[in-house]
């Protein structure tokens, strides 16, 4: 949300003139950095039974993150939907990122982000089965769907 010209104001006011731009400038990038856009998935190609989902946290205009960030992932029979209630019969796993906590079982996890933003969900699932990993990211929530052949 952008500031309104009474915040602008009110900061010229608090600020050096020849500091201003730089100030506002610096202060509105830091905003954007805080805003969430929508979470960015690359999913790779199914090998014994496995699926790796990398996972990009972005900014509000698309750009990665360049920080750690925490996020809740959960795997679901639909997009954005309520957790499956069957977990996949093999595991699901977290790298380049750090599982903070572990919800429920193979299928919602609390997980903290590589310094760049990023990490991979990999989930084994021996049957033909969907699923979709859901990013709730500062309460932005994306969804990837995930095919097992």
């Amino acid at each position: 949300m952008p500031l309104s010209d009474i915040e602008k104001n009110i900061l010229r006011n608090h600020v050096s003139p020849g500091a201003q731009q730089i100030e506002l400038d610096t202060l509105l990038n830091n905003i954007v950095k805080q805003t969430p856009g929508a979470t960015t998935f690359a999913v790779g190609a199914e090998a014994t039974n496995a699926i790796a989902v990398a996972v990009q946290l972005n900014d509000v205009k698309g750009g990665g993150l360049a920080e750690k960030r925490e996020c809740l992932i959960w795997l679901s029979d639909t997009a954005a939907a309520a957790p499956s209630a069957v977990a996949p019969s093999g595991t699901v796993a977290v790298t380049g990122g750090v599982v903070v906590k572990e919800d429920t079982a193979k299928v919602a996890q609390r997980v903290l982000s590589g310094a760049d933003g990023k990490f991979t969900v990999t989930v084994t699932e021996a049957s033909a089965k969907s699923y979709y990993l859901n990013v709730s990211h500062k309460g932005r929530v994306s969804s990837q769907i995930i095919t097992f052949a």
